[in-house]
């Protein structure tokens, strides 16, 4: 699809309310997902991410402003930023919405994608933590794109991000972290509906 037909896409479904806004926050970004009246049935929703030093806090709201979920989902500083985007692309699918119409915001203008995970700044980041982030960036979208194989796995291992990459997928899958691969407590949520 060309930019100008995207455009004129988004702007419709902004004149229908029918969009999925993604806005920087300073510890963060706020997404808000709108009404489906079709399956996947589902109320507005309003997600915050916040970072923080255990991983990434996601907090879920209704369209009055009602939390409905708290939940900090564990990963290294360096997968904060990742673990977010999965999220977001996990709920976009979920409810069916094609992840090339999400409008990303910065303060009060129109940004691309990369230029909104380039502003979500996490306070914790070192500068090696934006270098294993941009290491495991490629085996995490390959892996949301297609299924997650052993090699996306052994990529990460020899690239010593796995703990980030765990943490990820197995919140992509919905399978717990095991104790014995991982020193992180373990997993229940998937990202679907639910969460």
């Amino acid at each position: 699809m060309s930019m100008n037909n995207l455009n004129a896409v988004k702007q419709m479904l902004g004149r229908n309310n029918y969009q999925v806004t993604a806005f920087v926050t300073d510890n963060g970004a706020l997404v808000v997902y709108p009404e489906r009246v079709e399956p996947p049935v589902c109320a507005v929703t309003r997600i915050q991410y916040d970072f923080v030093d255990e991983g990434s806090r996601v907090l879920i709201f209704d369209e009055e402003g009602n939390l409905h979920k708290d939940k900090v989902y564990e990963c290294p500083h360096y997968a904060q930023k990742l673990l977010m985007f999965a999220h977001i692309i996990a709920r976009c699918i979920h409810i069916n919405f094609a992840i090339t119409l999400i409008t990303f915001v910065n303060g009060e203008n129109e940004v691309s994608e990369e230029d909104f995970f380039e502003a979500c700044k996490s306070k914790f980041y070192t500068e090696d933590d934006y270098r294993l982030e941009n290491e495991l960036k490629p085996i995490i979208i390959q892996g949301i794109f297609t299924v997650f194989t052993p090699m996306h796995e052994e990529a990460a291992k020899a690239s010593g991000i796995l703990e980030g990459f765990l943490a990820i997928r197995n919140l992509l899958i919905g399978q717990p972290v095991k104790k014995e691969e991982q020193n992180v407590p373990q997993k229940e949520d998937t990202v679907g509906g639910g969460s």
